[in-house]
Parts: C-alpha cells; structure tokens; sequence
C-alpha cells in the first residue's frame, strides 16, 4: 500500500471504530 492508501485505510476503521484514532494522528 501507498502511505495514503494506508492513511486512508486508516482512517475508515477509525470511522467504524476498530482502529484508535489518536494513534494514528499521534504517529502520523
């Protein structure tokens, strides 16, 4: 994957909620 496919892929499991979304702004 491309980073902004990653940040993407990211980011739609943060909308479902699977996925912490201050990691991932913290980390990005």
């Amino acid at each position: 994957l491309a980073l902004e496919e990653l940040d993407y892929f990211t980011d739609s499991l943060t909308i479902l909620g699977v996925y912490p979304a201050h990691r991932h702004r913290l980390e990005g």
